[in-house]
């Protein structure tokens, strides 16, 4: 291997061990091997939100960053409040998760996804935009 390519592997080793990943997109091809949110259109009306992290990021933060992901898209969106199932048999049964969402663990990294429905009104267990990112805005920005 070239000295280019070791001094790559080495920053590449770097980026992904000691900081915790932050709220970041994870399509950016130099942030995305630490992780980061993800979206995706569909299945039907709904749209499948994701974040992923390393190891040194606790699956509460990482739920925070996904919640608050959703939340940011429903604003982009316009919509006033969102649900967020953790399956598409709970997104049939019209089961939402709570606040806070905690997700799992793959491999040792926290690793979750959504399946979202954006709402223009309120509905049982729907949240809403404005206070998710009220409520998670300093901890996403890593003022508090």
């Amino acid at each position: 291997m070239s000295r280019t390519g070791f001094a790559l592997a080495g920053l590449l080793a770097l980026l992904g061990t000691g900081c915790a990943t932050s709220y970041q997109d994870s399509g950016n091809p130099v942030l995305a091997v630490t992780g980061g949110y993800w979206n995706e259109p569909g299945p039907g009306p709904l749209e499948t939100v994701g974040f992923f992290g390393n190891g040194a990021l606790s699956r509460e933060q990482a739920g925070v960053y996904l919640i608050y992901r959703c939340a940011e898209t429903a604003w982009y969106r316009k919509k006033r409040y969102f649900s967020a199932y953790a399956s598409l048999s709970d997104a049939i049964d019209d089961k939402p998760v709570t606040d806070p969402y905690v997700v799992e663990t793959l491999g040792g990294r926290p690793d979750g996804k959504v399946y979202v429905l954006f709402r223009d009104r309120p509905a049982p267990g729907a949240l809403s935009t404005v206070e998710i990112i009220r409520k998670y805005q300093g901890r996403v920005r890593g003022e508090s």
